[in-house]
């Protein structure tokens, strides 16, 4: 009982220490950490949720739909309730479609175990319709072909674990060759981290390119696409360098979390599956009719960039930003639209000003 009461005594002297600390701040600092606060208490109940799993007897989809509808409450989605009950309705009927299936409940359980991870790669501002609709679309693709596909066998994903490691070292070794400057130490704990998360993808794979093991073509192929992507690369080290220049905590050699070329090397992994998606094959239709109408809106706004910015440096600055708050919350948007498939159903994008709307090379399964 001692023990209790000083445990509790404990958590209440750590929440006045910590409100004190906020009291202290400015209101713009106040209000950041009030909306992080927030959003992190989110994150916490929905991943509790996750944890604790449907009641014994409860209908699986009906508690996995309660999960999305709690996340939706997040007062930093900004999702409208016209928006909120298409999305919820979307989720419904792609689950529903075959109840008959011996393991039906498993492949329920990994969208309730993998739906936070998808949900927290979302744009955190406010979606534009169009925004919106491709995220309903590749949710609605997940979990069709979560429900359709047969689950691949224990030895399948040993050999998918083995094939995204072997990647990660690959893309490691890559950026170092690229940017000799990386310290050894940041790179490994870089990936290492980046491989965590991966790991918690594999065990719940909502994402289809986490479910069945690649080719040695496809394994490729992805390598092939990581290494022209150095564009990005580049424009990554710059936007972070840029960001943590005079940092005092930098020097800290026992938290390199804070360092630079442990961001940039943790970031660029982040976007391995951008190399992988154009190795799983073509899109639902009703995927690359969203993707589509996402690049045009994005094209409008490139152009209207143009017209109102005849600065070419802060044109490129403003159009990068653009570019990154996209791909932060879409696995697939980039993907779709640096292959071919989209110039299969429409000429080059007159986003990318490039010769055949392929901004970094990034080629299909063959």
């Amino acid at each position: 009982m001692n023990r209790i009461i000083l445990i509790e005594y404990g958590a209440v002297v750590k929440n006045l220490l910590f409100i004190a600390w906020v009291s202290t701040l400015n209101s713009r600092q106040r209000e950041i950490t009030h909306k992080r606060i927030g959003r992190a208490f989110a994150i916490a109940i929905l991943i509790c949720i996750c944890a604790v799993g449907p009641a014994p007897g409860a209908d699986p989809v009906a508690d996995v739909l309660s999960m999305v509808e709690q996340s939706m409450r997040d007062p930093g989605v900004g999702w409208t309730g016209e928006q909120q009950r298409d999305y919820l309705d979307t989720i419904r009927q792609a689950l529903s479609d075959d109840h008959d299936k011996p393991d039906y409940t498993s492949r329920i359980e990994i969208f309730r175990r993998g739906f936070p991870a998808f949900w927290s790669r979302r744009q955190t501002s406010q979606l534009t319709q169009a925004e919106y609709d491709m995220f309903k679309a590749e949710i609605r693709w997940f979990c069709e072909t979560l429900i359709a596909e047969e689950p691949a066998s224990v030895s399948e994903r040993a050999l998918l674990k083995s094939q995204i490691r072997d990647l990660c070292d690959y893309a490691t070794e890559h950026l170092r060759a690229q940017f000799p400057f990386l310290t050894a130490a940041c790179v490994e704990q870089g990936k290492t981290a980046a491989l965590k998360e991966f790991d918690h993808e594999l065990e719940n794979p909502l994402v289809p390119i986490f479910r069945r093991p690649f080719s040695q073509d496809q394994m490729k192929v992805i390598k092939s696409n990581w290494a022209r992507s150095y564009k990005r690369w580049y424009s990554f080290w710059r936007n972070i360098r840029y960001s943590t220049v005079d940092r005092e905590d930098l020097s800290d050699p026992k938290d390199l979390t804070n360092h630079p070329h442990y961001k940039f090397v943790k970031r660029c992994l982040s976007y391995l599956p951008q190399a992988i998606w154009p190795t799983v094959g073509k899109p639902p239709k009703y995927v690359i009719d969203a993707a589509l109408k996402l690049r045009e809106e994005k094209a409008e706004k490139t152009r209207a960039y143009r017209k109102a910015d005849k600065t070419e440096i802060n044109l490129a600055i403003r159009f990068l930003n653009q570019v990154e708050q996209v791909e932060q919350w879409s696995f697939v948007f980039t993907a779709l639209l640096e292959t071919a498939i989209l110039d299969e159903n429409r000429g080059p994008s007159s986003a990318n000003p490039q010769k055949g709307g392929d901004s970094d090379g990034l080629t299909k399964q063959p």
